[in-house]
């Protein structure tokens, strides 16, 4: 893939400003969207956002290098190429360099359009799913992400909301359950 955009220096820019920019503005906008347009929903995509976060940083705890790393297999780093690189030229600055499974930037991209599908009508909830595929694109494009990555990202949120729908059902059973025994005539009463 990387070999597609490497003899477009215009394109590779564009692309690591979209690594770079969109992953936390697009969250930030979805929570705020989420909670300012669909409240009902917001607890829900909330607690999948925190879910998922936590369990892709308890697997990035295993050092695992991105594609960027390895020149030698003929990988370009294309941010610190062009100097838009956010580890900086020494490899400190933002985040972990070996923090590269599961890839954090696919998680949300998918959550994100996970819920637009979910709670939205209209056109939009197309372009957010544009935005899932393009940011698998753009951090395979840009060596900071093996696919696998992304795949392992993509299941760790699945297994998020599976546990979300078996707690919901859970509580409902549990509620109903409540119900039913507060509608059961009471044993004295039957007895006198």
């Amino acid at each position: 893939v990387q070999s597609w955009v490497l003899p477009h220096p215009q394109v590779v820019q564009f692309l690591n400003l979209y690594y770079m920019s969109l992953h936390l503005t697009s969250m930030a906008l979805f929570l705020v969207w989420m909670w300012w347009r669909y409240r009902e929903h917001y607890p829900r995509a909330r607690t999948l956002v925190a879910v998922t976060t936590l369990l892709c940083m308890l697997v990035q705890f295993i050092p695992v290098a991105p594609p960027r790393m390895f020149p030698e297999l003929g990988f370009v780093d294309t941010a610190i190429e062009y100097g838009q690189s956010v580890y900086g030229w020494g490899g400190s600055a933002v985040g972990s360099q070996l923090a590269a499974m599961p890839s954090v930037h696919v998680a949300w991209a998918l959550i994100l359009a996970w819920f637009a599908w979910r709670v939205m009508s209209g056109p939009i909830r197309y372009l957010i799913w544009f935005h899932a595929v393009m940011t698998v694109f753009v951090v395979v494009a840009t060596a900071n992400h093996w696919w696998m990555d992304g795949i392992v990202a993509a299941g760790l949120m699945a297994l998020v909301i599976l546990g979300q729908g078996l707690w919901a059902g859970w509580r409902e059973r549990r509620r109903t359950d409540g119900a039913a025994r507060s509608v059961l005539p009471n044993d004295d009463v039957l007895v006198s």
